[in-house]
């Protein structure tokens, strides 16, 4: 497995995928933890080896010495784990947003068969990164197209039972349980 840091086009994170998992296999795929902010960005790609107690321990020590992460010389095994941080200055008072996004791309999804069926999402993106580079800007965009589609669904003259309905379900329906 590897995680590495990027920094480019807005976004700074850690792209995380393996060379370990057949292409084939449904658990092969990749994931990109990032965020938009500019100052104050820490990371770690690696950890101490994957003991949970020592990894979570060394984490916590490096993190609480100072609110920032530093990067280790090398990874400690083959699954290591990556952290993220954003460090500001909050005065009395003041209160912040630190807004991190998780992207993935997983295309071998089987659907309880044997037979691989794959994501849509798939064909959009090549990797979890581009996903991120194109999604996080246009996230007021798609948060408002969400808003206006519930609001004509709320504001329709379907029974309030059908809206409850439909509203509950629609992650389901857009997931392999249907």
């Amino acid at each position: 497995n590897r995680n590495q840091y990027r920094s480019e086009d807005g976004l700074s994170g850690i792209y995380m995928d393996s060379e370990g998992v057949d292409k084939a296999d449904p658990a092969w795929g990749d994931m990109a933890l990032t965020t938009q902010a500019t100052e104050g960005v820490t990371y770690r790609t690696t950890s101490t080896p994957d003991n949970w107690s020592n990894a979570m321990l060394s984490f916590w020590d490096d993190f609480s010495a100072d609110g920032q992460l530093t990067e280790l010389p090398q990874p400690a095994d083959d699954d290591p784990m990556a952290s993220l941080a954003v460090s500001q200055r909050i005065e009395p008072g003041q209160t912040r947003a630190f807004t991190f996004f998780l992207t993935w791309r997983f295309p071998n999804r089987k659907a309880w068969s044997p037979t691989v069926v794959g994501n849509y999402y798939c064909e959009q993106f090549p990797d979890a990164w581009t996903a991120a580079e194109r999604i996080v800007p246009r996230l007021p965009e798609l948060e408002a197209a969400t808003i206006d589609f519930v609001g004509a669904l709320l504001g329709s003259s379907y029974p309030d039972v059908v809206k409850e309905a439909a509203l509950f379900n629609l992650a389901t329906l857009r997931s392999q349980t249907v």
